[in-house]
């Protein structure tokens, strides 16, 4: 099984492998060598600020990886520089935790790093060794509680995932539930994609410059916080600069972009933006919409935030152009605000098929739960809308909990559905509007509930046919 598994995870990263994964934790007492680690953060710390502040705002993401790992030369160094590129560089992540572990087995701080490691890799079953034998050192680190809850749910093992779910109060752990689900499920492309932008820009690829100024200005720091990435801007807009020109529309048009978004959090005055949008010829007074659809979404929703366009007059006089736009650059965040305008201006009974058309046109699994949930009170079980967006979004919850809640209220076994609704939220949290832990809880609940039941039926069951002589027989 083991050799099958370090193919497929070979095969996937594309990276060099010249061993079986270590498929169980050291057999011995473990340690932890805090000197060892406090020497590992002091040599690598000036590489480290290079790393982040001379070489990732400039230069190639895998070549300053690169240049980092190159200068880990001990197993303390590599943990270190492998936790530190996990949101970088997963593939490369796990080589360097797994090395570190290969080299002191015995320390306890790599079992961790490495329980994790396989953990993010959907590696379930190796994970939880490594995972119960930090455990015995850390009992109350809920790290272990979380991870142990998912790795048992996908390995099917559902009164141990409850168990340790339950086992120190989530309600008085949520910080930490949520700090143990970053570390898990923390966005790790957006690095590497800027890299491929501004590859693309470099060959004026217009819309790729768009692309990674937006990035750059709403970078998801974690599934609850985006923001400006400070370090990039600057040599991001340089770059459009040099190569489409100090007077081009891209410069102008980003370059305005920015200045407003770094204005907003300051409140500034209608009569400012205003200044701004007709200074770069947008938006206002019938001028062109960026060349961009989540730009100009954002700058709608900049402009009428501080009420320098009124939005019911914009949606009257510019809504077709709007529409269009978002068409011609499947852009769902215009699509969005075309939509609500829309419902505000004619009323709800327009939505359901807007709804429709955000789903399958624009493939937003928000606007699918909406659609379905107008009218959730005929859906059935196998109902073909329902199970096209299932499949549509194979990581939603919320869909999936839909199928769940029918279920219940049809006598049909829903393990198979709350399993999966459960599965589901603990990648995503997407269950709750403010992406906390809350249905977590609920699903358990409801796991356990079932869970029990079945038990107890079987139990009467078993006493029953144990004791045939108290059955009363007519």
């Amino acid at each position: 099984m083991y050799k099958y598994l370090v193919l497929a995870f070979c095969i996937s990263i594309l990276f060099g492998c010249e061993s079986d994964p270590i498929v169980r934790p050291f057999n011995g007492i473990l340690i932890d060598n805090l000197e060892k680690l406090e020497n590992a953060n002091q040599y690598l710390k000036p590489y480290i600020d290079i790393f982040d502040n001379e070489c990732l705002p400039f230069e190639d993401c895998d070549y300053c990886i690169d240049q980092l790992i190159d200068a880990a030369n001990g197993p303390y160094q590599k943990s270190i520089v492998g936790g530190l590129i996990f949101h970088k560089d997963p593939a490369k992540s796990f080589l360097l935790v797994e090395d570190a572990l290969r080299q002191v087995p015995e320390e306890l701080r790599f079992n961790i790093a490495y329980a994790m490691a396989l953990h993010r890799n959907g590696y379930y079953d190796v994970a939880i060794p490594f995972y119960l034998e930090y455990q015995k050192y850390h009992h109350e680190d809920f790290r272990v509680n979380y991870g142990l809850a998912e790795c048992y749910l996908n390995v099917n093992d559902y009164r141990a995932a409850y168990y340790y779910w339950t086992k120190h109060d989530p309600d008085k752990n949520a910080n930490n539930i949520h700090l143990a689900m970053h570390n898990i499920r923390a966005k790790s492309d957006q690095h590497k994609y800027r890299s491929e932008l501004i590859e693309k820009v470099k060959n004026e690829d217009v819309k790729s410059a768009y692309d990674l100024l937006y990035l750059d200005l709403n970078w998801e720091y974690s599934i609850w916080n985006t923001g400006i990435q400070e370090a990039f801007i600057r040599p991001d807009l340089d770059l459009v600069k040099k190569t489409f020109g100090e007077f081009s529309y891209p410069y102008s048009e980003l370059g305005t972009y920015n200045y407003i978004k770094h204005l907003i959090p300051l409140n500034p005055s209608a009569d400012s933006i205003q200044s701004m949008l007709y200074r770069a010829e947008i938006l206002i007074n019938g001028f062109r919409f960026p060349n961009h659809g989540n730009v100009t979404a954002d700058l709608l929703n900049m402009a009428f935030f501080t009420r320098a366009i009124n939005a019911r007059d914009f949606y009257i006089s510019r809504g077709n152009e709007m529409v269009e736009l978002a068409f011609s650059f499947k852009s769902i965040e215009l699509f969005k605000i075309y939509a609500d305008l829309k419902g505000y201006t004619k009323g709800v009974s327009v939505m359901a098929n807007m709804w429709k058309t955000g789903w399958i046109e624009f493939k937003d699994e928000g606007y699918a739960i909406k659609y379905l949930g107008s009218f959730r009170d005929q859906l059935t079980y196998e109902n073909a809308e329902l199970s096209a967006a299932i499949s549509n979004f194979p990581n939603s919850a919320k869909l999936q909990s839909m199928r769940m809640n029918i279920g219940s209220t049809k006598h049909i076994d829903i393990i198979p559905d709350v399993v999966s609704t459960l599965k589901k939220e603990f990648k995503t949290f997407d269950s709750d509007k403010e992406r906390t832990y809350t249905f977590l809880n609920r699903y358990f609940s409801i796991l356990n509930k079932i869970l029990t039941e079945k038990e107890s039926k079987l139990k009467r069951e078993q006493e029953s046919m144990a004791n045939p002589e108290e059955q009363i027989i007519e």
